[in-house]
């Protein structure tokens, strides 16, 4: 099973272990690292959970999302992209969601609905399976790919379906392609240029919802995908500031799309101060960051009883203040709702903080909690 992702090489650790005090959950800190890191730009947004929320592309001036140019697609030599729709009226044609080449001339990857057919699109070429997703309730889809591939695989409501070329040489050849980087990407309706104007294509949008929109860089497997895993994507996670929306097109809540997980990935900027104007040296942050987590979370209600420490890496930047990285790894015990737990551990996390002769502070625009698979091994 795959690990949260940290983006960080540091191997050195320290077995170093508390126990804490019981309550209705627990939480177990299994992992943080520590890095220097540079001051961020001021134009970030802060992170907003839609776990828990869908969007109602029934609303008025409600027809579409657009991925935002600064989190653009990556170049993919494989993915997984899973999304739930909910239509509510049966226009036969209707549009999931379409990746358009950055150049502009095809499809590079999409979902639609033909009639009584599910259309998936790759590198301009289609495949039809005969599905009919049903009116008022929420289908599953999920879809599959690697260069290893002569075709996509897809999955609805967990259940492989059979695909079938819409045209004869339509088969990919191993190691063919990649998904381009740097497209567009719209939820709810196809899109187009003209001169380089952009443009939505009318008559073809989805009369419904769209929930848990996540997109991989691997191959989930067909058990997991059948399995009910509340994990997050590791190339777009369902979190609202990554979106373009017009002003009445928000996000509202649906407890039919909660979901309750035991692991998490917390990312934040950690300010650490000393009240006498020296350095904060890594050791003194490792053991303040550790401090910091436990008092918070303990707030949570969530009482920890167990937190490892891994021994930090600092690199040494230009900049005179003291700015750290921190990630760490929870276990929720028993497992609690996602969209919850995300708004909980940012709230707790954005208050200024006096421990010892430290004082501590975060950016609440780079506080993330990401909802992730975790291997057993590393468990308690």
């Amino acid at each position: 099973m795959k690990k949260c992702l940290t983006g960080i090489s540091d191997t050195s650790t320290c077995s170093i272990w508390w126990r804490m005090g019981k309550h209705n959950k627990q939480v177990q800190a299994l992992s943080i690292f520590l890095i220097l890191c540079v001051i961020k730009s001021k134009d970030e947004v802060t992170a907003v959970s839609l776990w828990g929320k869908k969007v109602d592309f029934m609303q008025n001036n409600c027809s579409y999302w657009e991925l935002k140019k600064e989190h653009k697609f990556p170049t993919l030599k494989a993915l997984t992209v899973c999304v739930n729709i909910k239509k509510k009226l049966g226009n036969s044609d209707w549009t999931a969601f379409m990746y358009l080449h950055p150049d502009k001339t095809h499809t590079e990857l999409g979902m639609r609905g033909y009639g009584s057919e599910l259309h998936v699109t790759m590198f301009g070429r289609v495949w039809i399976t005969p599905k009919d997703l049903s009116l008022h309730n929420w289908h599953s889809i999920c879809m599959t790919w690697s260069k290893s591939m002569t075709k996509p695989k897809v999955y609805i409501n967990g259940t492989e379906v059979v695909l079938y070329p819409q045209s004869k040489d339509v088969a990919l050849h191993p190691d063919c392609c990649t998904v381009a980087a740097g497209g567009t990407l719209t939820l709810a309706v196809a899109h187009f240029f003209v001169n380089d104007k952009f443009d939505i294509e009318t008559g073809t949008d989805l009369k419904g919802s769209i929930s848990l929109f996540r997109v991989w860089g691997h191959v989930r497997s067909a058990q997991e995908i059948s399995e009910i895993a509340c994990y997050d994507g590791d190339v777009l996670h369902w979190e609202e500031r990554i979106w373009n929306k017009v002003k009445n097109c928000q996000p509202v809540q649906d407890v039919t799309q909660e979901c309750d997980w035991p692991f998490y990935e917390v990312k934040l900027v950690l300010l650490i101060l000393r009240e006498d104007g020296n350095k904060t040296h890594d050791y003194d942050a490792k053991e303040v960051a550790h401090q910091l987590l436990t008092q918070a979370l303990a707030e949570l209600e969530l009482w920890p009883t167990y937190i490892f420490e891994q021994c930090p890496t600092l690199i040494q930047t230009k900049v005179e203040i003291q700015r750290f990285d921190c990630v760490a790894h929870i276990n929720v015990i028993p497992r609690a709702d996602v969209g919850q737990i995300q708004e909980e551990v940012s709230k707790v996390l954005t208050k200024d903080r006096e421990i010892d002769h430290y004082r501590i502070s975060t950016d609440p625009s780079f506080i993330f909690t990401i909802s992730c698979q975790i291997q057993k091994q590393n468990l308690p």
